[in-house]
């Protein structure tokens, strides 16, 4: 994983899917999509269990973003609901 580095003179927003205030890091398209960049990996992996279904490892990825998104004083709330028929065990 990336080590978080924000990107000069980017303004924080508020992400819309953990709540927290993060700010462009040069990592991907989350800014675009306003979402900080544990959520947007999120998303892609949800993209994948939809597509592929859920294995132990994507779990652990799933668990892991959770818990770093908690770390970072997000709320998972919204999370857990989206991949409550997903991923049996988060």
């Amino acid at each position: 994983m990336h080590p978080a580095v924000f990107t000069k003179g980017s303004g924080c927003y508020q992400c819309t899917c953990c709540k927290r205030l993060t700010r462009d890091d040069g990592h991907g398209d989350s800014v675009h999509c306003r979402l900080c960049t544990e959520c947007y990996e999120l998303a892609g992996l949800e993209n994948t269990i939809s597509d592929e279904g859920s294995t132990p490892e994507l779990e652990a990825e799933v668990r892991e973003l959770k818990e770093r998104i908690k770390s970072k004083g997000g709320k998972t709330t919204r999370i857990d609901a989206l991949y409550k028929e997903l991923v049996m065990a988060t």
